[in-house]
């Protein structure tokens, strides 16, 4: 992952001779938060933890991969509609999947990302998107789960893990949303693990050192009405 600048990777098993896993870096974050302390975490950079704690030699990739409760690998033919893979998607709570043959060789994967970018570029094709995002009943509606920009950053992490979600919008003191934190925000700890200690930062500092282009964009969801 910090070679190819990443964050998760299939993972080959060499008795099936098949891909059967993902490893996500959220795994090795909600491993590295069961197995050290704050103190630790917070004066080594992830490099030097990963190469000199023992631990890591008692642990195969294998057993943490899928250690945060967000990278379910289920496989799905490459012949498939990709209506059928939004749906499994939704069905299944997975950010990706993994594409198969008719062998069920892996040759490529299916990500959220790139079903957005797909709509994105074929939005003119697809009915009902004047709509208030209001008037979408079918998106359906539950509790929403905030952190308060005082918090630490490897709190909201540790919230992602605990409610299996991938990002948390970060409210000020009275609760307005001034922001949020997502899966994709670990690429801000360095892909090397040298800033590791700023999963140690207030979420309002953190947040500042954000690119402005990721930083949420507040709507009226009423717009079209």
């Amino acid at each position: 992952m910090i070679k190819k600048k990443v964050l998760s990777l299939p993972v080959y098993d060499t008795k099936t001779r098949k891909y059967n896993k993902f490893i996500d870096m959220l795994d090795i974050v909600s491993f590295c938060i069961n197995h050290f302390s704050q103190k630790e975490l917070s004066e080594l950079d992830l490099n030097f933890i990963l190469e000199s704690k023992e631990i890591f030699q008692k642990f195969k990739i294998g057993d943490i991969c899928d250690l945060s409760g967000r990278n379910g690998y289920y496989p799905v033919e490459s012949t498939a509609p990709l209506k059928i893979g939004i749906d499994l998607m939704t069905k299944w709570g997975v950010h990706r999947l993994p594409i198969i043959d008719s062998e069920g060789t892996l040759i490529s994967i299916l990500t959220q990302s790139r079903v957005v970018e797909y709509i994105q570029n074929h939005i003119q094709n697809i009915n009902g998107l004047d709509k208030a995002i209001g008037q979408l009943k079918e998106f359906g509606t539950s509790s929403v789960i905030s952190i308060k920009q005082d918090r630490m950053v490897i709190d909201a992490f540790r919230l992602m893990h605990e409610n299996g979600i991938s990002a948390v919008p970060v409210v000020n003191q009275i609760g307005i949303l001034i922001g949020n934190i997502s899966v994709s925000d670990m690429k801000m700890v360095g892909y090397d693990g040298t800033l590791f200690s700023r999963m140690f930062l207030p979420i309002e500092s953190f947040l500042e050192m954000k690119p402005k282009n990721q930083n949420i964009d507040i709507v009226n969801i009423n717009y079209y009405n």
